[in-house]
């Protein structure tokens, strides 16, 4: 995995979500429909897309959105592996900033993303490809 994304600690609490501590806040997360801090939730998947939730630099959250399809389920490799439809990032500090992308024209995979820059939201990859700036 790429060194720049946190990994979640193995813990699962009551309920069975996973939990990830960071910079001594706890965040919990069922990794589908939500991902919440000290019962403020600060993404909720309101689409039917399958999600892949991941940390970056402790400080980032990445969600890519992928089509809920019979194929796309039925793929034998992991999301981070997956052409990208969507992505957005937000903010662990403050929640009111987030960046989306959509890729449609030039797809590429969460593995590629190699550093992400909040001044402007520029995400530089490994494969050189750039997301379009989704004006939400």
């Amino acid at each position: 995995m790429n060194k720049l994304f946190s990994e979640k600690l193995t813990e699962k609490n009551d309920k069975g979500y996973n939990i990830y501590k960071i910079k001594g806040k706890i965040y919990v997360t069922d990794e589908k429909t939500f991902f919440s801090s000290e019962n403020r939730k600060l993404y909720e998947n309101k689409t039917n897309d399958i999600i892949y939730i991941m940390l970056y630099n402790k400080k980032y959250l990445f969600i890519g959105y992928f089509p809920n399809t019979p194929e796309e389920i039925k793929l034998p490799f992991a999301y981070w592996d997956r052409v990208l439809n969507k992505l957005d990032v937000i903010d662990l500090e403050d929640s009111s900033k987030k960046w989306s992308y959509k890729f449609t024209n030039n797809p590429t995979l969460m593995k590629f993303i190699k550093k992400f820059n909040p001044k402007d939201g520029e995400i530089t990859y490994c494969n050189r490809r750039k997301p379009e700036k989704d004006n939400q």
